[in-house]
């Protein structure tokens, strides 16, 4: 890091550290994150390089601020994120992290790991987490599989997160779901259920869910689960993935696009069979209708071959923005409309950033997505992964008009 900088970064948080205890604000846990929010390669003050930024920057700055934070809050604890490390496989981040706090007892309390596919192999290998610390997971229940994340409603995925919980129940002390939003309701409730009993699995969790919020009729139970499993089996297949951009506004298709017909409309006639069972109350709540929906969503785009279009998709997808209230969102998470292809101009793409229609609400990250769209094909890559995405020659980060 600059020269400077690790003074700066101390000097905001003892004044952050400072504002919470002014506002009676009690800090209990403090988490330091690798990736994502930056990263350095560089040489430090005292000569030497702080890479691996895993095994030596991150660690070294974490624990300086996990000083400075026990100095106003005497009982904080500190958990140490390892998202994105060891990319390369052969970085050396996760043994460089476990011999730092092996060098440096009591200076963190937990570490976190867990990626946006598979659980990281290093903690899996060795039967413990850096440091030998309580290791605790980040399951990604939101943004895996489609994009807008929630914009096709629920997206129940108990098979996923059985399988990603069996290898680690015996390592993971506890965890913190990444949650986007409601539309992922049923995998926390499969998340929180493991970390109370490792034993139990994500299919008792359904059961429950659905007796506790829908019905304890053991037929609405049935059918309710055998809809979910159908759903979750769909849920990689329609809409958005992290290659390509959905597009609804210009009329395109929601990518990858290879459902099963029986399976979309098994899951819709047996969710409309048990919503004849439901109570008023359980018809009109939130968690039933974004299921609902979703099921009406999938068995509509199967029969459009993926076109948003007809008044069927149109009333589900804007029943989603009421609940989510997502009038105004971000268009990585609210649920497409098919009916404004006019308003953003698709026919005739602006020449330049400045003419965009909708630039205005997003500021300077256009000229700089394209400017990487011109200059780097593997940045652009690499921004497709991580949940933009490259279209033809058009880059779009969440609604039209970022063309080049």
């Amino acid at each position: 890091m600059k020269d400077g900088g690790v003074a700066y970064l101390l000097k905001n948080y003892a004044q952050l550290f400072q504002n919470y205890k002014a506002e009676k604000v009690s800090l209990d846990f403090f988490i330091s994150w690798p990736y994502d929010e930056g990263g350095s390669a560089c040489t430090g003050p005292d000569g030497r390089s702080e890479w691996p930024w895993g095994a030596v920057g991150f660690p070294n700055i974490t624990h300086q601020l996990a000083v400075l934070g026990k100095e106003t809050f005497p009982k904080m604890r500190t958990i140490v994120s390892t998202w994105g490390f060891d990319r390369p496989s052969d970085a050396g981040e996760f043994a460089g992290l476990d011999r730092y706090i092996r060098a440096n007892p009591g200076a963190f309390d937990f570490t976190m790991a867990d990626s946006n596919t598979a659980f990281p192999p290093w903690p899996l290998q060795h039967g413990h987490g850096p440091g030998g610390l309580p290791l605790l997971n980040f399951p990604e229940i939101s943004m895996w599989g489609r994009a807008p994340w929630g914009g096709f409603g629920a997206n129940p995925l108990p098979s996923r997160f059985q399988s990603l919980w069996a290898p680690i129940s015996g390592l993971i002390s506890g965890g913190m779901p990444y949650s986007e939003g409601i539309f992922e309701d049923l995998n926390q409730a499969i998340c929180f259920r493991h970390y109370w009993d490792g034993s139990e699995t994500a299919e008792s969790t359904v059961t429950e869910y659905i007796q506790s919020e829908f019905s304890r009729d053991p037929k609405v139970v049935a059918a309710v689960s055998e809809a979910i499993g159908l759903l979750e089996s769909d849920y990689p297949l329609i809409g958005g993935g992290s290659k390509s951009c959905f597009r609804p506004e210009c009329g395109e298709k929601t990518a990858n696009h290879n459902s099963s017909s029986n399976r979309c409309t098994r899951a819709l006639e047996l969710l409309k069979a048990a919503d004849g069972s439901l109570t008023p109350r359980v018809r009109s709540s939130w968690r039933w209708r974004i299921l609902l929906d979703r099921a009406v969503i999938d068995a509509g785009l199967d029969g459009t071959h993926g076109q948003v279009s007809g008044s069927v998709l149109t009333e589900a997808f804007a029943d989603l923005v009421e609940i989510y209230h997502a009038q105004h969102a971000y268009a990585a998470v609210k649920p497409p409309s098919p009916v404004n292809a006019s308003e953003h101009n698709c026919s005739a793409p602006p020449n330049t950033w400045s003419s965009c229609p909708l630039d205005s609400a997003r500021g300077p990250l256009v000229p700089w997505v394209r400017a990487v769209r011109r200059h780097s094909t593997s940045m652009c890559e690499s921004l497709s992964r991580s949940g933009y995405c490259v279209h033809a020659t058009k880059f779009c980060v969440d609604l039209p008009c970022l063309w080049d």
